[in-house]
C-alpha cells in the first residue's frame, strides 16, 4: 500500500501537468496542420533543389560548349557597337572584316562607300592616308559606281543631289559663283538607247520637245568667283539656236534649281550671241542696270571679256573709231608694221596674221590680245617720237594702250606679272578711274563707216549696230556694282578671269577629245562624255573647302556624321533583288535532262507550215512575185514562201500605227514601250498555241525603230551643212 506521502505527490504529478499525457499532445489537430505543411513544404525544396542542380548543370554543359573567347571578333563587335558612334562603328568592323581577306577580295557595301566619299570630300590627302590605314576603298572605285548612273538631257536631280552633298563643306564665300552659258556645235545623229527606252538626238530644250535633229547643244556650268572650283550642271540639244521664251525659260529654270541648294549665283556670263543679246534686253539689263532678279535674288550680267576683245578689234579693223576728238585708223597700225620689219623688232610677236586674219584666225583670242597690248603701244609712240608715223596715230596709240590696260583689268588673276592693272581687282584708285574713263569712252564713241555714193566717198554712222559698245558699258558697271555689293573681307580681292567663258570653251574641247579629237561630235558622244567629265569633276577635291588637316579631326568628324549616310542613295542605290522561281531537277545526271535547244523552232511543223503557207505566188504579191526567180531545177521560184494573208495583214497594220505615231512619240521617254501599248489591241490568231506572239511585238519594235533612225541618219549625212568649220569654231 501507498504511504500517504506518496500518494500526495503522485496527485500533486498529475495536478501540474496538462491534464493529457504527453503522447496525446503530439497529436493535436493544430501540430498536424503544420506537421503536414513541413512536409509539403520539404518535398518542394528538394524539388526545386534537383530542378536548380539540373539548370546549374544544364548552363555549365552550354558555358562550356559555347565558352567565349575574349579575343573572339563577335565579342569585339559588340563591344565596338556598344560603345562607339554608328559611323565610326561601321569603318572598324569592315577593317576587321576586310583583315581576313586578301586584297582582291574586298567587298565594300554601299554605306561604306559613302562614308568613305565624304571623308574624301573633308580632306583628301587625310584619306589617301586613311585609304591604306583603314581599308577604304580607292577613289577609282568610287568612280566605278557612277557608270551605271544616267544623265539625259535637261535637269538631272542626280547633278543636284550630288552638288549639294559636294558643297555641304564649302566655306560661305566659296559657295558666291558664276553661271557660265555657251552653245556648241554638234553632229546631227539619233541613237536608241534600248536600255533605257530613248531616242537621244532631238530638239530637247526645258520646255519644248520636238521631232527636229539636234544640232546644237546649249552647256551650262557653274564656277566659283573666289576659288577655283567648277562643276558643269546641264546640258539641252536643240535643233537651232535656243532663242527667245525657251531661252529664257531655260535659264530661269537652271538658276532656280540651283538656287534650291546653297550656292549663290552673283554673276551670269554669255557671248554676244544674238539669241543671249536679246535675252538681256528682254530682261531689261543695260548700262545703267546690269543685272537682273530670278526669285528675289539679283544677277548681275557679264559678256564674255574675249569675245569683246575679239569684237572690238574686228570693229577696229573694219572701221574708224571717234572719242575724244580723235579718230582711229588701221593704216597706222599697218604703217608700224611695215617699218618694225628690221632685225631687232620692237614688237616680235606682231605679224601678217594679227595685220590681216582670215576667218579662222579671228577666232583665236591671242591676236587680238596681241594686237591690243601695251608693246605695240609704247612701240607706235616711239616711231611717233621719231617722226616715222604722224601725229594724227596718237588716238590709235591712245586707244590700243587703254584696251590693253581694260584687258588686264576684267582678266586678272592672283599671279600676275609686273604690270599694275593685271592684279586682282581691289576698286583701288587708279582701277577705279580707269575702268570709269573707259565707260565713259565707250559711251560718247562714235563708229564711222565709208561708203561709195555715186562715185563720192560718204561717211556713214553704224554706231547703233555695234553691239560690244553696249557689251563693254554693262560688263564695266556690272564688275563696279559686284564690288559693292558682295561681302567683303579686309583682304577681299576679285580675280575677274573667273567672269570669262574659258573654262567652258575648255570643256568643249574637252568633249571632242573624248572621241579622238573629234571636232564634231555627235548628241549620243556628248552625253558621254558630260556624263563622265562630270563625275570626274564631282570626285575632284575642290578649293575653298573646309578640309581638315589630320586624322584625329577626320575621325572625329566620322563619328558626327549622322544620321549615316544621307545620301546613300544618291551614288549608291540599293540594288532590288531579283526575283526568280526554283526549277526542280529530278535528277542529278544532267544528260538525262531535255533542255529547249537554240532551234527549237525548227521542231514545230505547224509554225514551219504556216510560214510555207503560200507556195504559189502570183502578182497579187507584187514585191514577192517579182523578186522571185526560177532555179536550174525548175522549182518554184527558187523555193520562195511567204505566210499566209493575216500575217501580212497583221504586219501591215502595225506598220500604220508606227508610221503615225513614231513622229509624236520619238521625242517621249519610254517609245517603245508606248507603241507597244498601241500594237498591243491589233488582233492576230496564230494556229500554233505556243507561238510567242510577245516576242513578235517586242521585235517588230525594235527593227522597226532602229530602221527608222538609220534611215533618217542616212538622210540627214546627205544633207550638207554651209560654214560648217565656222560654227564649230565660233566660239573660240
Amino acid at each position: 500500500s501507498l504511504s500517504p506521502s506518496s500518494s500526495y505527490s503522485a496527485d500533486c504529478s498529475i495536478s501540474s501537468s496538462t491534464q493529457t499525457t504527453q503522447i496525446l499532445s503530439l497529436h493535436t489537430p493544430r501540430k498536424k496542420k503544420y506537421r503536414a505543411e513541413l512536409r509539403e513544404m520539404k518535398n518542394k525544396y528538394e524539388q526545386l533543389e534537383l530542378k536548380m542542380n539540373a539548370l546549374s548543370e544544364e548552363v555549365a554543359m552550354k558555358n562550356r560548349a559555347n565558352a567565349i573567347d575574349v579575343t573572339s571578333v563577335e565579342l569585339f563587335n559588340r563591344v565596338v557597337e556598344a560603345h562607339l558612334p554608328p559611323n565610326r562603328c561601321m569603318v572598324i568592323k569592315q577593317y576587321v572584316e576586310m583583315g581576313k581577306r586578301k586584297p582582291q577580295g574586298y567587298r565594300y557595301s554601299s554605306q561604306i562607300k559613302q562614308l568613305a566619299q565624304t571623308i574624301y570630300f573633308f580632306g583628301p590627302r587625310v584619306y589617301t592616308f586613311l585609304k591604306s590605314l583603314l581599308q577604304l576603298p580607292s577613289p577609282r572605285t568610287l568612280r566605278r559606281v557612277t557608270e551605271r548612273i544616267s544623265i539625259v538631257p535637261g535637269l538631272n536631280n542626280i547633278i543636284f543631289e550630288t552638288l549639294e552633298l559636294k558643297i555641304s563643306n564649302l566655306k560661305d564665300d566659296a559657295k558666291d559663283c558664276v553661271l557660265c552659258i555657251d552653245e556648241m556645235s554638234i553632229k546631227t545623229h539619233l541613237f536608241y538607247n534600248i536600255s533605257h527606252d530613248h531616242i537621244v538626238g532631238f530638239n530637247n530644250s526645258y520646255d519644248r520637245k520636238t521631232y527636229e535633229p539636234t544640232k546644237h547643244v546649249l552647256c551650262f556650268m557653274l564656277r566659283s568667283i573666289n576659288y577655283d572650283w567648277k562643276q558643269p550642271i546641264a546640258y539641252f540639244f536643240i535643233n537651232n539656236s535656243c532663242t527667245g521664251i525657251h531661252l529664257q525659260n531655260t535659264i530661269f529654270a537652271v538658276i532656280t534649281r540651283i538656287q534650291k541648294t546653297s550656292l549663290n549665283i552673283r554673276v551670269l556670263t554669255s557671248d554676244q550671241g544674238s539669241n543671249f543679246t536679246s535675252f538681256s534686253k528682254t530682261m531689261n539689263v543695260s548700262c545703267e542696270r546690269p543685272f537682273f532678279f530670278v526669285n528675289g535674288h539679283k544677277i548681275f550680267y557679264v559678256f564674255d571679256v574675249p569675245h569683246l576683245l575679239k569684237s572690238t578689234r574686228n570693229n577696229f579693223f573694219k572701221y574708224n573709231l571717234t572719242f575724244l576728238n580723235g579718230t582711229t585708223d588701221k593704216k597706222y597700225l599697218i604703217d608700224f608694221y611695215k617699218l618694225d620689219q628690221g632685225l631687232n623688232r620692237l614688237a616680235p610677236k606682231l605679224s601678217e596674221t594679227h595685220i590681216n586674219p582670215g576667218p579662222f584666225q579671228k577666232m583665236k583670242v591671242k591676236y587680238a590680245v596681241q594686237v591690243f597690248s601695251n608693246t605695240v603701244a609704247a612701240a607706235m609712240q616711239c616711231c611717233v617720237q621719231g617722226g616715222s608715223l604722224p601725229l594724227t596715230a596718237e588716238t590709235t596709240i591712245t586707244f590700243i594702250e587703254h584696251m590693253d590696260k581694260l584687258f588686264d583689268l576684267l582678266n586678272s588673276k592672283k599671279k600676275s606679272g609686273s604690270k599694275d592693272f593685271n592684279r586682282p581687282f581691289k576698286n583701288t584708285a587708279k582701277q577705279r578711274e580707269h575702268l570709269l574713263h573707259m565707260l565713259e569712252v565707250f559711251k560718247n564713241m562714235r563708229i564711222l563707216d565709208t561708203k561709195k555714193v555715186d562715185g563720192e566717198t560718204v561717211i556713214i554712222d553704224v554706231t547703233k549696230r555695234m553691239k560690244f559698245l553696249n557689251g563693254w558699258t554693262i560688263t564695266i558697271n556690272s564688275l563696279l556694282m559686284l564690288w559693292d555689293d558682295i561681302t567683303k573681307t579686309p583682304n577681299f580681292v576679285l580675280c575677274t578671269y573667273r567672269f570669262n567663258q574659258d573654262v567652258l570653251e575648255n570643256l568643249f574641247g574637252t568633249f571632242r577629245n573624248q572621241n579622238g579629237n573629234n571636232v564634231n561630235p555627235t548628241p549620243i558622244q556628248f552625253l558621254w562624255a558630260f556624263k563622265k567629265i562630270f563625275f570626274v569633276n564631282y570626285f575632284k577635291h575642290s578649293e575653298g573647302s573646309n578640309c581638315l588637316e589630320d586624322m584625329s579631326e577626320i575621325l572625329t568628324t566620322i563619328g558626327q556624321i549622322s544620321p549615316p549616310l544621307s545620301h546613300s542613295c544618291v551614288l549608291f542605290p540599293e540594288k532590288s533583288p531579283f526575283n526568280f522561281c526554283n526549277l526542280k531537277i529530278g535528277t542529278t545526271d544532267y544528260r538525262e535532262l531535255n533542255f529547249p535547244a537554240q532551234n527549237a523552232i525548227t521542231f514545230c511543223d505547224i509554225c514551219l507550215n504556216y510560214a510555207k503557207h503560200q507556195q504559189k505566188l502570183d502578182q497579187s504579191f507584187l514585191f514577192t512575185y517579182f523578186k522571185s526567180y526560177e532555179t536550174a531545177n525548175h522549182s518554184n521560184y527558187g523555193n520562195l514562201n511567204v505566210p499566209p494573208d493575216n500575217f501580212f495583214n497583221f504586219i501591215n497594220q502595225l506598220d500604220e500605227i508606227f508610221i503615225i505615231n513614231f513622229p509624236i512619240l520619238a521625242v517621249e521617254e519610254n517609245v517603245g514601250r508606248k507603241l507597244k501599248n498601241l500594237i498591243d489591241n491589233v488582233p492576230f490568231e496564230h494556229p500554233c498555241n505556243n507561238f510567242d506572239l510577245e516576242f513578235l511585238k517586242n521585235l517588230y519594235i525594235r527593227l522597226r525603230i532602229y530602221y527608222s533612225i538609220n534611215k533618217l541618219n542616212k538622210d540627214m549625212s546627205l544633207i550638207g551643212r554651209k560654214h560648217r568649220k565656222l560654227d564649230i569654231l565660233y566660239h573660240l
